[in-house]
């Protein structure tokens, strides 16, 4: 399993966006892309049910939502997501384990900002180190960790 991607977006606006590892040929703007993930979930929800995944031909998209407390005291759409490789044997066992790691991120980060004004994005920065150390190893190619133990 390869983590490739893994943002947190707030209201529609990236808070974070981490990039492991190209899914694409194309750059796509942060901005861009939570508002498209903010449409798609809300879809989702306005036609079906609540998701929490979705797959392509080469992706699983993992998500999990909450509600956080703004400055202003009002609650927030929080969704938060993780791009993975496409294998055939992402098992549901596999896919608990992530949604777990997502979990105590996404705990973690309302612990910590709950009550801000989240529209600078810069103040977020540090949490990085947090989603690196609940995820880190999983967004490492079989080569990155073979380096590391050879040549680290």
């Amino acid at each position: 399993m390869l983590i490739r991607e893994f943002g947190i977006i707030i209201e529609g606006v990236p808070i974070i966006c981490i990039n492991y590892h190209k899914t694409g040929e194309r750059e796509v703007d942060f901005a861009c892309k939570g508002a498209v993930i903010s449409s798609i979930m809300k879809f989702a929800e306005n036609v079906i049910e609540p998701v929490e995944s979705f797959e392509s031909n080469k992706y699983h998209i993992l998500f999990k939502r909450d509600k956080i407390r703004t400055k202003s005291n009002k609650k927030a759409q929080m969704i938060i997501y993780t791009v993975l490789d496409k294998k055939e044997d992402f098992s549901k066992k596999l896919k608990k384990k992530i949604i777990g790691k997502m979990d105590n991120i996404l705990n973690e980060f309302m612990s910590q900002y709950s009550g801000y004004d989240y529209s600078e994005t810069s103040q977020f920065a540090g949490f990085v180190n947090v989603i690196d150390h609940h995820i880190g190893s999983s967004t490492k190619t079989l080569d990155d960790k073979v380096s590391s133990i050879f040549f680290d």
